[in-house]
């Protein structure tokens, strides 16, 4: 045997045992992908009881349901709305002036409300 067929032997050596460690990898990779998944899922049973508590907290504190909106308005509609407001400030400034009226308003009944039903019910969030 000359150097060249004792080299192709070795190499031939090295590369099964490169197979065989890649093979462990992969069986290594898989066990830790499946634990992972499992542990994924668990985490999101967590959240959807955690999101479905903060659902019913509106409900809880003021008696209303939470609305979220479909769709989101796009930026052409946003710059067109206040391009309005900039060209009409009459009916901005009586919008607010009664806005402000009905949150003082609203604010006082629904602190009584919250005290009411936190007594009442006394459920926990």
């Amino acid at each position: 045997m000359n150097f060249i067929d004792i080299m192709v032997f070795l190499l031939s050596f090295l590369s099964i045992f490169i197979c065989l460690f890649v093979i462990w990898l992969a069986i290594i990779f898989y066990r830790l992908y499946t634990q992972f998944s499992l542990t994924v899922t668990e985490m999101s049973k967590g959240l959807d009881v955690t999101t479905t508590r903060l659902e019913r907290l509106p409900k809880i504190l003021f008696n209303e349901e939470l609305v979220i909106p479909e769709k989101s308005l796009s930026y052409e509609q946003v710059s067109k709305n206040q391009g309005k407001e900039k060209n009409n400030p009459e009916s901005d400034q009586g919008y607010k002036i009664k806005k402000e009226e009905n949150e003082k308003n609203n604010q006082k009944g629904q602190e009584k409300k919250l005290l009411r039903q936190i007594v009442l019910e006394g459920e926990e969030i």
